[in-house]
């Protein structure tokens, strides 16, 4: 059976993160997916951490499983070599700011003149409409905007940025989301359309999902800084004699199994700790019996004591230790993924698992201008003194 995408041709004009990681996983079920970048080359190829060899890690997560072209937009001669390739495309991707020369040039009403029926998705900090709409901006200012800074960290804590960059991986999901309901609509309708994905928007869902807005608009409540704790119900970490627990025992049968675990079973019938939400007011009594019993132990013994008792746990891994995690390796959530002759460098899996239509991760992340060659002699017909002769121009 092909790849499920297969056929499916993405120009991606893309930088950084959000964007790159919607086509390296549209890529990973089959897609073609074409980077488009300037004949020197993008900004997010030189960004760290960089391998002892100096081969960029971040750019082989982003950029893994596309062909990459160079082309040079801001020439007339490179405009004109674009809408030719627009011509052969499905899907154009960027994450140009509205307003900007190169999102005006790949704009959706533009481009959908030179196709009838392309699907243009733009990612950008604010969306493209809003008075805010031209204004840029990166994940952690979203972070900022959306009030999730201010409940992240511990009581009385300066307010903190989550150590990784949620937002932008939440926007590259929804970016590729949206290209597929928008393939799935073209494939019914044969229309194109516009899809616009604001990292806004994909830091305010998380928000509003979980209750937060509604709770301050109907109750008055503001969420504050919790540390490791949950909201109305017991959540914490502990720490064990060489690490640390987390332990979330969110149903009334995961509290009453760790009541008697702990050896304090007349726990289980105090009316303070009856329901999730008593347990999480009146959670120090709870915590103060749970510190010395997790202390009296390694991580690895409590953790298997509290899985026997189907009690929700997991240790806190250091990112070394969670690379070593047979269920991580099961679960194939860690690809290599190099040329030969060269040392590998480390890919997310695929974190969807299809039993008919399984995505490949494959594929290094391409050299600058890699397949220029092959993509303008296959899909524009050049011939190898054209593509000479714009390459000396300074157009690819």
């Amino acid at each position: 059976m092909p790849p499920l995408l297969d056929g499916v041709r993405i120009l991606d004009f893309s930088r950084y993160i959000a964007a790159p990681i919607a086509c390296a996983m549209l890529a990973d079920m089959g897609a073609e997916v074409i980077r488009v970048e300037s004949p020197q080359g993008e900004e997010d190829r030189t960004l760290g951490p960089f391998s002892p060899e100096g081969r960029k890690m971040w750019f082989s997560s982003t950029g893994h499983h596309k062909q990459g072209i160079t082309l040079d937009t801001r020439k007339p001669e490179g405009r004109e070599l674009a809408d030719r390739l627009i011509e052969k495309a499905d899907v154009v991707v960027h994450n140009f700011a509205p307003g900007s020369k190169p999102a005006e040039f790949l704009t959706y009403d533009r481009l959908r003149v030179i196709k009838t029926d392309i699907i243009v998705a733009a990612v950008t900090a604010y969306g493209q409409t809003g008075p805010w709409a031209k204004y840029s901006g990166f994940d952690g200012l979203l972070q900022a905007l959306s009030g999730m800074m201010s409940i992240t960290g511990f009581p009385g804590s300066p307010p903190v940025r989550s150590g990784v960059t949620v937002i932008d991986i939440s926007a590259g999901y929804n970016t590729a989301l949206g290209i597929m309901f928008a393939l799935y609509h073209r494939q019914q309708t044969g229309q194109g359309q516009n899809v616009d994905v604001g990292l806004l928007d994909c830091s305010v869902f998380p928000i509003a999902a979980q209750g937060m807005v509604s709770e301050y608009k109907r109750n008055g409540v503001a969420r504050g800084q919790l540390g490791n704790q949950s909201w109305y119900t017991l959540v914490n970490a502990y720490e064990t004699s060489d690490g640390w627990v987390l332990l979330s025992p969110a149903l009334d049968g995961h509290w009453q199994r760790l009541a008697e675990l702990i050896g304090r079973p007349e726990m289980i019938d105090d009316p303070r700790f009856d329901t999730n939400l008593n347990r999480f007011y009146n959670r120090e009594p709870i915590e103060e019996a749970i510190r010395p019993w997790m202390a009296a132990q390694t991580a690895e013994a409590a953790l298997e004591k509290l899985r026997e008792a189907r009690i929700p746990a997991e240790k806190v891994h250091t990112i070394g230790e969670m690379t070593e995690n047979p269920q991580v390796a099961a679960r194939e959530m860690l690809v290599e993924l190099g040329r030969p002759g060269e040392e590998s460098h480390t890919v997310p899996g695929f974190p969807i698992k299809m039993s008919l239509t399984p995505a490949t991760v494959e594929g290094p992340a391409p050299l600058l201008g890699e397949h220029s060659d092959e993509v303008y002699a296959r899909l524009l017909e050049l011939t190898p003194e054209e593509i000479a002769a714009y390459r000396e121009q300074g157009v690819i």
